[in-house]
């Protein structure tokens, strides 16, 4: 109970007594009067020597019962009171409290329903992830044997070597190749570098550089075979061994076609 509704509750009890009093007052006093009269009727005469013992006034049977049941309205009506606010009060935090676990529950159902589409949803981008992988693996493996077809059916290399190096140090680069497609190479440039006797890279002393590039110029028909010697392509004693980096063709109709040097292993003899 706040502050307020006691504050009521004693202004309201403190009416009832007044009121019961004034009832009280009101319902009695003819009665007292008359008892008032009775008396001074039957009051014999004072005399000097004699002495009578003075009527007070006596509280009936009566008013007591009217005091009784004023006291027990007075206590029902606290005791009514008194229950109707526990009831409120009860009732509120039975509301409280059953709301606040409603909106436990219904956090709880939104949160497990977005849990579980948001599973749904995962589980169908790595099932879409996986097909396109899948199908990304099998559209480079086909890729990957339509190249090599390419490159098995563009040239064949015959020979790829360095020569002694002469007097000066000179080393001559050595390339041949077939032309194997059905078309006429117009340009072919192949590219290498020389290593010497222990497998390191080695320079041209004279130039600087270790790559070089050879190239063969045609045309040169479907079937035949084609190539050079490149004089003097390095200075270096030390040069022993030519390793190709790449070959670049280019066609009479316009088209070209490049190889690098992890694909080399397909147009060698």
């Amino acid at each position: 109970m706040t502050e307020e509704e006691m504050k009521e509750f004693q202004e309201f009890l403190e009416w009832k007594k007044m009121h019961a009093q004034s009832v009280h007052e009101k319902e009695h006093q003819p009665q007292n009067e008359i008892e008032e009269k009775v008396d001074k009727e039957i009051q014999p005469p004072k005399t000097e020597n004699s002495s009578f013992p003075k009527s007070g006034n006596t509280v009936s049977s009566k008013d007591e019962e009217i005091v009784s049941e004023s006291t027990s309205f007075e206590k029902k009506v606290f005791i009514g009171i008194a229950v109707a606010l526990l009831v409120i009060l009860f009732i509120g935090f039975a509301t409280n409290n059953n709301g606040s676990h409603n909106n436990k529950r219904e956090v709880a159902q939104v949160t497990a329903v977005d849990s579980v589409a948001l599973k749904k949803e995962q589980a169908k981008k790595d099932s879409i992830a996986k097909v396109q992988k899948i199908e990304k693996a099998r559209k480079d493996s086909i890729a990957k044997i339509q190249r090599i077809e390419v490159l098995k059916n563009s040239i064949r290399i015959k020979s790829a070597y360095l020569s002694s190096p002469n007097s000066a140090s000179g080393v001559d680069a050595i390339f041949y190749y077939t032309n194997k497609s059905s078309k006429t190479i117009k340009y072919l440039i192949w590219h290498g570098y020389p290593k010497n006797a222990v497998g390191d890279v080695v320079t041209c002393d004279i130039r600087g550089y270790s790559e070089f590039n050879g190239k063969d110029t045609g045309p040169v028909k479907p079937g035949k075979t084609s190539g050079g010697c490149w004089d003097c392509a390095w200075y270096n004693w030390e040069a022993k061994k030519l390793v190709l980096t790449g070959i670049d063709i280019e066609y009479m109709d316009g088209s070209s076609l490049t190889i690098n040097q992890n694909e080399l292993q397909y147009v060698r003899k």
